[in-house]
């Protein structure tokens, strides 16, 4: 419920009494709210007090007491302060009680009290493309708050049956900035009938945020016809524009592209010789792999690194010895690519040559053996990982330690406490680290590690245990909840306790409650 929560923290200040609002909580609600009966909510949902009705309607939906419908029904049409039908709308919109759409829907263009976005949000979540017609013409507010409120709103409950109405309003509108907007719109509701002003979007638009959004509005339709203007995209100086057409290209999965994506592996420009890497790897052919070996045995400058990342991403085994051969020689371009790509193909052939080349004095290749060691979980590396994590070079310190993570050998787990104590620069790392490796051992450090006076330290350490999910650690959990009053820190440990409890309490008054009568 923390979109709640948010939303919930404006209402208090739109109609309340109160000061700057809390993010974290609701308008009455404190940390240690206990959880009441629905008996007692239900006789303050009749009280004369207005923010009494409308704290009333927010424990319901904490309590998730649905039984509670029909009342808010009745609050939702008939209450005459705008804060209680507003929170009713978010209550029976969190609960997709679908009676409510036509009445939400409603209150959109005749309730002039209540601000469109929280109408907005309980139509978001109550999931009824029934709401759709009563949101389209959001998209053309003045607002432009309202209007990309309203596409979010539409992709949300799958208006797909608006379709029409929204290309009808894109074709009559003239501003290029909105028409991002409906661009994203049409993208995420899959309007494939938007293909040809999409295409037109796209190709009369400047570099902007309309330009890049009609990119990912056509590789969300699929539109194939798309594809030469998306690969001349890649090539453009144009940073966003290249990132989502490098997406489109891989969502509409169309082999017809890629003899003119691998002409663009040569390309000066580094992004576009990567996104082009991306591309080849994001689009299966069978073509793919040996044509990228007979490039990378030119062994360009320019190539060696995008295609090693295609051969490795592509774990394409007959480029093995050819990337081993280049990796091997100390002169050779963009080592730390190459020894990543050996780490992609997987296995433990290349295991010896990674562990030679992260023994080296210097130079970028390192760095890639360390990453590719970790990925591997090349325990026979582990003695090496741990050297190159005491290094004082902070870059390599950071991968190898990160590395040793991903061997989760206990052997291990000394250095790892080492490091997270005498280096703080590596401590959330080590951490992290740490969580990886399984057993009692690890779990105490982690619980010591929860303690630690570095805030960062101790959240990552609660959201470790947390993924962790073993039941040992709740008590201890639950005696730091309770002494605990650092929000980030209260939030963390709740978040670590739902996810090994499977409970969903929301404060700390009631995971309290929950502790001691279980």
């Amino acid at each position: 419920m923390k979109w709640l929560r948010t939303v919930l923290a404006g209402l208090a200040c739109t109609f309340l009494w109160c000061g700057p609002p809390r993010p974290d909580l609701p308008p009455g609600e404190s940390e240690d709210t206990p959880v009441r009966p629905y008996a007692e909510i239900a006789s303050d949902l009749e009280s004369p007090e207005w923010s009494v009705r409308s704290n009333a309607i927010v424990e319901v939906m904490q309590g998730e007491h649905r039984e509670a419908i029909d009342r808010l029904l009745v609050l939702l049409q008939e209450d005459p302060h705008p804060a209680v039908r507003q929170t009713a709308a978010l209550a029976l919109g969190s609960f997709q009680e679908r009676r409510a759409t036509p009445i939400i829907a409603r209150m959109l263009s005749t309730d002039t009290e209540i601000t469109p976005d929280f109408l907005l949000d309980a139509l978001t979540q109550m999931k009824d493309p029934a709401g759709g017609p009563a949101v389209v013409p959001f998209l053309a507010h003045r607002e432009e708050s309202y209007a990309l409120k309203a596409a979010d709103t539409l992709a949300e409950i799958g208006a797909t049956a608006q379709g029409p109405a929204i290309l009808a309003l894109a074709r009559q509108n003239t501003d290029n900035q909105r028409a991002r907007i409906y661009a994203m719109a049409l993208g995420r509701l899959n309007i494939r009938a938007a293909e040809p002003y999409l295409l037109n979007l796209a190709r009369s638009s400047p570099p902007g945020p309309t330009l890049a959004a009609s990119y990912l509005a056509l590789g969300r339709i699929q539109s194939r016809a798309a594809g030469p203007l998306l690969v001349q995209a890649l090539a453009a100086d144009f940073d966003k524009g290249r990132e989502n057409a490098t997406e489109a290209l891989i969502e509409i999965k169309d082999p017809a592209v890629l003899e003119s994506v691998f002409a663009l592996i040569p390309h000066t420009r580094t992004a576009t010789r990567y996104a082009a890497a991306d591309v080849i790897v994001g689009i299966p052919s069978p073509q793919s792999g040996p044509r990228a070996l007979n490039m990378l045995s030119a062994e360009s400058p320019l190539t060696i690194g995008p295609l090693s990342e295609v051969l490795g991403r592509l774990k394409y085994e007959p480029a093995r010895t050819k990337i081993e051969t280049l990796l091997t020689n100390r002169e050779t371009e963009d080592r730390e690519r190459l020894a990543r790509s050996l780490g992609w193909l997987g296995g433990n052939a290349s295991n010896e040559l990674l562990i030679r080349v992260l023994r080296e004095d210097d130079g970028e290749g390192r760095y890639g053996a360390a990453w590719a060691l970790g990925i591997l979980e090349a325990r026979e590396a582990r003695t090496q990982l741990e050297e190159a994590a005491r290094s004082g070079d902070n870059r390599l310190a950071q991968i190898a330690t990160e590395a040793l993570g991903g061997l989760g050998d206990p052997a291990s787990l000394d250095t790892l406490v080492d490091l997270a104590e005498s280096r703080s620069s590596l401590r959330v790392t080590a951490v992290q680290s740490i969580a990886s490796i399984e057993g009692d051992d690890a779990r105490r450090v982690l619980e010591d590690f929860a303690r630690s006076e570095d805030q960062n330290v101790r959240i990552s350490a609660i959201r470790a245990l947390g993924e962790r999910r073993e039941e040992q650690s709740v008590d201890m959990l639950m005696d730091l909840l309770a002494e605990e009053r650092e929000s980030d820190i209260t939030r963390a440990l709740m978040n670590a306790l739902r996810a090994i409890t499977g409970e969903s309490h929301q404060t700390r008054g009631q995971w309290l409650h929950w502790y001691e009568t279980r």
